[in-house]
């Protein structure tokens, strides 16, 4: 006998503006970082874990602040501790 899941259905329609509203206004504040933007959603959305590099200077932090403000009230919690890290804004160590 199969069992019926009753879980209620995930507009779509509604999801996609909402995530493309999140991509607009990341794109106010960070400029010329569309595909790390698309990357970054898609692993949070996925429930995934996130590894920005770069140089310095390329908006990792910012991206980082900026989302961590829009989802917050999406998902209810958002942290940037490394013991509850859903999205860890890393950069590479200097030599000096």
């Amino acid at each position: 006998m199969e069992e019926q899941l009753n879980h209620p259905r995930l507009d779509l329609h509604a999801f996609s503006e909402k995530v493309q509203s999140m991509r607009a206004e990341i794109g106010r504040y960070v400029v010329g970082q569309e595909e790390a933007v698309t990357h970054l959603l898609a692993a949070i959305i996925a429930d995934g874990h996130v590894l920005v590099e770069g140089v310095p200077g390329i908006a990792k932090t910012l991206l980082a602040k900026v989302l961590s403000r829009l989802w917050m009230p999406v998902s209810g919690a958002f942290s940037l501790r490394p013991t509850s890290c859903q999205v860890m804004c890393l950069a590479p160590m200097s030599s000096t």
